[in-house]
């Protein structure tokens, strides 16, 4: 599937994940809404644990990635005002590995809001 190709009405944000604590600092991210308003979350590599839940904190806008042993993977992802609207209504997030626009694999994950 070529997402760029099949589906012009997405929109994307590139996430600085390259911070000094985090052990995934080499994943290119992207936060990304669908003509469907479903938000999705796409990145460019696997990641080195594995994903449980998705957690976004509305008071500080943004998301972090919780791992199947509890760790936190807090990539600074800023959630703009577009997304926010949709993220605090959805139960689960697409995320999807994604490899020369072509998608690689992926699951829809348990999305936790904290007002």
């Amino acid at each position: 599937m070529d997402l760029y190709n099949e589906s012009p009405d997405f929109y994307s944000i590139p996430i600085d994940t390259n911070t000094p604590d985090n052990p995934d600092f080499e994943i290119e991210g992207y936060l990304m809404k669908g003509s469907d308003d479903h938000v999705y979350f796409l990145h460019d590599r696997p990641f080195q644990k594995m994903l449980s839940w998705v957690e976004y904190d509305v008071s500080t806008s943004q998301l972090n990635f919780i791992m199947e042993d509890g760790d936190l993977r807090d990539f600074g992802i800023p959630v703009l005002p577009q997304f926010s609207e949709h993220l605090k209504v959805m139960e689960e997030i697409a995320v999807a590995e994604i490899t020369d626009g072509k998608y690689k694999d992926g699951n829809n994950f348990p999305l936790i809001i904290h007002q």
